[in-house]
C-alpha cells in the first residue's frame, strides 16, 4: 500500500556476513601461507643453489684428539685446581661444635 518495506538489516543472507572481518586464527593463517608459493624479493641477485658434495673421508677407527683452544686472554697465571682437596673435620652435628659439652 506505501511501496516496498525497508529491508531489516538482522535479516542478512549469509549468517557469516558479519564475521568476514573477524581474522582466523594463527593456525589457520600459517596453513593458507604454506600453501602459497613464496616470493623471494631477492631472487634476480642470488645464484642459482648448487648443493656441493661432501668429501669423502675415509673410515678410521682411531679416536680423533683436538687440541684444546688457546686462551683469548692469555697466560693468567691460574692452573687447574688440586686433586686432592683440602681435608675438612668431620662432624656428625649438622650444626657444627656446641662448644657447650
Amino acid at each position: 500500500m506505501y511501496g516496498t518495506p525497508a529491508p531489516n538489516s538482522f535479516e542478512v543472507q549469509d549468517p557469516f556476513a558479519m564475521s568476514n572481518n573477524i581474522a582466523p586464527p594463527a593456525a589457520v593463517q600459517m596453513a593458507a601461507m604454506a600453501q602459497q608459493p613464496q616470493f623471494n624479493p631477492f631472487g634476480p641477485y642470488q645464484p642459482p643453489y648448487q648443493p656441493q658434495p661432501l668429501p669423502q673421508q675415509p673410515l678410521s677407527h682411531q679416536p680423533l684428539t683436538m687440541a684444546p683452544p688457546p686462551n683469548p686472554f692469555g697466560e693468567t697465571g691460574f692452573t687447574a685446581f688440586p686433586v686432592d682437596p683440602v681435608p675438612h673435620p668431620q662432624s656428625n652435628n649438622p650444626f657444627g661444635s656446641t662448644g657447650l659439652l
